[in-house]
């Protein structure tokens, strides 16, 4: 939450005597624009460290100090993706569900892809094997032309915003401490001039362990943003830079996340995107807005991906 250009947020630790954390809720500021109206916001991680702690109502207790400290200051919006046990003392604060969340994945190594859930011979899994099986069968496209941007300093960018969608808004400001200053590794890729991009795909690799052991990469699709003006096939060209790049770092597949009805989810699909409801990230995303405040109702009005998500 340091140096945030959105603001610094709010947030509550319990300890027990021994100095051991016990739990936490923390709202990340985040730069919100909706009906071409820019404004605060608030992004909720919470968790609870110590499993022995869970019934004592600490949970609730602290988002609700969070919650209403936020409101009261700056901040006309708090968001939430809690997960299954969090959810009952999410609506007990007053946080409304706005809808479901989905997931999307694209295999881009398949015998490695398969490999994760069914354990292959090692004579199976040879490279070039999987390399002529993914080409044949996934048909791998034409990867654009694109530059990583190791700095944002001197690069003009304007996000192209959907005035009827409650959307980040990710200007260059945001984007550096979001990405650039992160524990997480992420790649931000430019489409067209570096210094003047046409549109932008965020990804990061992680790390899992297949059924036999083995440590592989997958990745994500973190966001794809268009430059205001941009052409119409901009989002689309990042899309497909963002997979290739995942898929030269031999990650098996791909995921991203989004809202059914939005753009975003025609993007996926037009590079190769399977979609799902997503058991992971949870189905639901909560909203809580202060009194002043209108909020869209329907969740194809939140531009929603990987980006929301992704904090901790």
């Amino acid at each position: 939450m340091c140096r945030n250009p959105a603001g610094t947020g709010e947030a509550s630790l319990a300890f027990l005597p021994d100095g051991s954390l016990v739990g936490m809720s923390v709202n990340a500021a985040l730069p919100m624009v909706f009906k071409n109206e820019r404004f605060n916001a608030r992004m909720n991680v919470s968790a609870l460290v110590k499993r022995d702690q869970r019934g004592g109502h600490l949970f609730i207790r602290q988002l609700k100090m969070v919650c209403e400290d936020s409101l009261a200051g700056k901040a006309r919006v708090v968001i939430g993706f809690p997960n299954a046990s969090a959810m009952l003392g999410t609506l007990i604060v007053g946080h409304k569900v706005a809808g479901a969340v989905y997931s999307a994945n694209r295999p881009l190594f398949l015998l490695s892809w398969i490999s994760n859930r069914v354990a292959l011979p090692s004579p199976v899994r040879a490279k070039w094997l999987d390399n002529l099986v993914s080409e044949v069968i996934l048909k791998t496209a034409r990867s654009p032309y694109c530059t990583r941007l190791e700095s944002l300093e001197d690069v003009r960018f304007e996000p192209e915003i959907d005035p009827s969608r409650l959307t980040i808004y990710a200007d260059t400001e945001w984007l550096d401490w979001r990405y650039l200053h992160s524990p997480y590794q992420y790649a931000i890729l430019a489409v067209g001039n570096p210094k003047q991009p046409d549109a932008l795909a965020i990804v990061r690799t992680a790390s899992n362990k297949t059924v036999d052991g083995r440590e592989v990469l997958h990745g994500y699709l973190m966001d794809v943003i268009r430059s205001s003006g941009a052409p119409s096939n901009a989002d689309i060209e990042a899309a497909r830079a963002g997979v290739a790049w995942l898929r030269e770092r031999r990650c098996h597949s791909v995921k991203s996340a989004f809202v059914r009805g939005t753009q975003y989810e025609a993007v996926l699909s037009k590079v190769g995107f399977w979609t799902k409801r997503s058991p992971e990230l949870q189905p639901s995303i909560f909203m809580r807005a202060a009194p002043d405040h209108r909020i869209p109702r329907r969740i194809d009005r939140y531009a929603i991906t990987y980006s929301w998500t992704d904090w901790l």
